[in-house]
């Protein structure tokens, strides 16, 4: 299957988040597959990725030309995750050990020879809203 239009994005989005907060955390790893295969995005991000060490990084790649930076829980709930086009160059910037506990990636990626952007994907649990030392970092 293909997708033809935004509205089948916005669906098939739709059911990949409904998917993502099922208490099962039973990911529906063809609706996945059907977008990384279906559209030529540079980059996706995700959060609340729900993995931990179970599913490897070539089960969520399935051959798609992507591949992809992750930051899990240890518990499997909340996490990070970004798929990346093989042809981008990207630095991943690792966070410093007082904020290893953090659900974030910071990327650069080039665009062109002068076009490089700096990306974030992070995720706040609401355990840890009112945190000060999270919030101020975001």
């Amino acid at each position: 299957t293909t997708l033809q239009s935004p509205d089948q994005i916005h669906k098939l989005l739709q059911s990949l988040e409904q998917t993502y907060q099922l208490p099962s955390r039973d990911i529906r790893l063809s609706n996945l597959h059907l977008l990384l295969h279906s559209y030529e995005f540079d980059i996706i991000f995700i959060t609340e990725s729900w993995l931990n060490g179970d599913l490897s990084d070539s089960l969520l790649l399935s051959g798609s030309s992507y591949y992809i930076l992750r930051k899990d829980r240890y518990d499997g709930y909340g996490g990070v995750l970004v798929f990346i086009q093989n042809s981008l160059k990207v630095v991943n910037n690792e966070l410093t050990t007082d904020f290893l506990q953090l659900e974030c990636i910071i990327l650069d990626v080039m665009f062109s020879y002068r076009s490089m952007y700096r990306f974030v994907c992070v995720y706040n649990p609401p355990a840890l809203a009112n945190d000060i030392s999270h919030t101020t970092l975001l």
